[in-house]
């Protein structure tokens, strides 16, 4: 099974397209934190990372992660 990181800070937005992708056969992981991300990627591969550009970053916005 492949797994999806999904990045969002609204957590209810995550949770609805994370049950899309569950059902289509994914497992999903969320995170609403920019900080986590680099921590997550590091502690298993996933197959795609899905990011809400709008997120906060400690240096801008999601296109830094």
């Amino acid at each position: 099974m492949q797994t999806v990181l999904l990045v969002d800070a609204a957590e209810g937005d995550a949770a609805v397209l994370a049950s899309a992708l569950r059902v289509d056969g994914f497992n999903v992981v969320i995170t609403t934190s920019a900080h986590d991300v680099r921590t997550l990627l590091a502690a298993a591969p996933v197959a795609v990372t899905i990011i809400d550009l709008m997120i906060r970053t400690d240096s801008g916005n999601g296109l830094d992660l």
